[in-house]
């Protein structure tokens, strides 16, 4: 993703831009204006504010889960909101988003993993048969999470998008851009069942 340019008003007569990085255009849109919608998916509307809420509750999950900057997660999915969740809570984290090509057969994908050695594989359920039988020396099987459906391995866990329900009231996310440090990232969650956001 390309940063952004923003206006910022003018100064000695000339107009001002900031730049801002993919994390930080959406931390942008929500302060000023999270209620603004984002995208739509079907008859489904994401503001910013919801898509914010979904990219913090993710980023505490992968934390949790032990990524470090560096590691990299492997998305394997079309283009879904969990897509659009994924690539930002990598950014929040520092993790490297690596989207792998949804056209790629198994053994396209098991050569890709291979170099890759992610720590991570979120992938939709209609696309998992492709590296189900990767050898978990490369995919480790407690390490792979799906979106969109179910699979018959029960080894594979659910990425489950709990029911939205805003966090801006509680304080967790300010409405004030800035950019955030390291150690003022604030990861809010909310309970529901064992998946990748909540461990």
């Amino acid at each position: 993703m390309k940063p952004q340019r923003f206006k910022q008003g003018s100064r000695d007569g000339l107009e001002t831009e900031t730049t801002v990085a993919p994390s930080g255009t959406l931390y942008h849109r929500l302060a000023t204006g999270g209620e603004k919608v984002a995208f739509i998916k079907g008859k489904e509307m994401w503001t910013y504010e919801r898509l914010a809420t979904e990219v913090e509750r993710l980023a505490r999950g992968l934390v949790k889960r032990g990524l470090r900057k560096g590691d990299r997660v492997v998305m394997h999915m079309a283009n879904l909101p969990e897509l659009v969740i994924a690539y930002q809570a990598c950014f929040r984290v520092g993790v490297i988003a690596a989207p792998l090509n949804i056209r790629f057969k198994m053994a396209e994908l098991t050569a890709l993993l291979q170099r890759l050695r992610p720590a991570l594989y979120i992938g939709q359920a209609a696309l998992y048969s492709r590296v189900a039988s990767i050898d978990s020396s490369i995919l480790a099987l407690d390490r792979r999470f799906i979106v969109d459906g179910s699979v018959e391995d029960p080894r594979v866990q659910p990425w489950i998008l709990p029911k939205f329900s805003p966090l801006l009231p509680s304080g967790l996310l300010t409405t004030k851009f800035r950019r955030p440090s390291r150690s003022s990232i604030k990861f809010p969650v909310t309970p529901s069942v064992r998946s990748i956001v909540n461990c």
